[in-house]
């Protein structure tokens, strides 16, 4: 009979020992999954900022175009005026630069503080399966020499 409770026994906790790897394993790929797309936000991130940079830029270049072509034989009245409005649009650049920054910041660290949020919640949840798991391959491990003991003591004694 006492064969039989440690049969159940190590078959249940084999179970159990199982249930949590395999959700152990299911959260890890999904921990995964998250720092993947957290580094990919942060790519798009880096890259969206380089863009909008490039962008200001170019737009300053061909405002100084204008500004170069405007003042080409004219006189110092059309000068000041071309001056002005090139002045007008280096600032007007910059303005929407800073603009796009800004939104494009705020809305990017929202949502890396989401991914970070739930990446840090399956890490919690995975050293809370890992510590789940350690006692249950204890007590197995345990159950397992219980029963070669007992295996030993239930032994017949021949010749005796």
């Amino acid at each position: 009979m006492s064969f039989l409770l440690f049969a159940y026994r190590k078959l249940d906790l084999t179970r159990r020992i199982n249930e949590k790897n395999y959700r152990l394993m299911l959260i890890s790929n999904e921990h995964q999954k998250k720092v993947t797309e957290i580094g990919n936000l942060q790519q798009c991130i880096s890259s969206a900022q380089s863009t909008i940079s490039m962008l200001s830029g170019s737009s300053i270049m061909e405002a100084n175009k204008q500004f170069t072509s405007a003042c080409t034989g004219a006189d110092s009245n059309t000068q000041m005026q071309a001056w002005a409005t090139f002045q007008a649009k280096q600032q007007e650049a910059s303005q929407k630069a800073n603009l796009m920054n800004s939104v494009f910041d705020a809305t990017s660290k929202a949502q890396l503080a989401q991914l970070n949020a739930i990446d840090t919640q399956l890490t919690m949840e995975m050293k809370n399966l890992e510590s789940q798991l350690k006692p249950l391959s204890e007590e197995l491990a345990n159950v397992e020499k219980a029963e070669g003991e007992a295996a030993k003591q239930a032994a017949p004694k021949f010749g005796q």
